[in-house]
């Protein structure tokens, strides 16, 4: 179940960031991996109490720690 999740959420981000502009690659299999990565282990430590944050607070951090690089992997700097 807990692969197929992920493997749903890959197939989610993969579509977005193709529709965004970024060309199937190896490079772009990778950001996927690195987003889906990044949000299921703060999911994790969010389900196993690691942390207190608000699910806003959450959403922010993400933000902060992903977008970067999808951005510059986008070319939009």
């Amino acid at each position: 179940m807990h692969a197929r999740g992920e493997q749903l959420l890959a197939a989610v981000v993969r579509k977005e960031l193709m529709a965004a502009g970024a060309p199937a690659s190896a490079p772009l299999d990778l950001l996927v991996v690195c987003v889906v990565g990044a949000f299921m282990g703060q999911l994790r430590a969010w389900v196993d109490g690691e942390t207190t944050a608000t699910p806003a607070e959450l959403d922010a951090a993400f933000r902060a720690a992903v977008e970067p690089g999808v951005r510059a992997a986008l070319g939009q700097e």
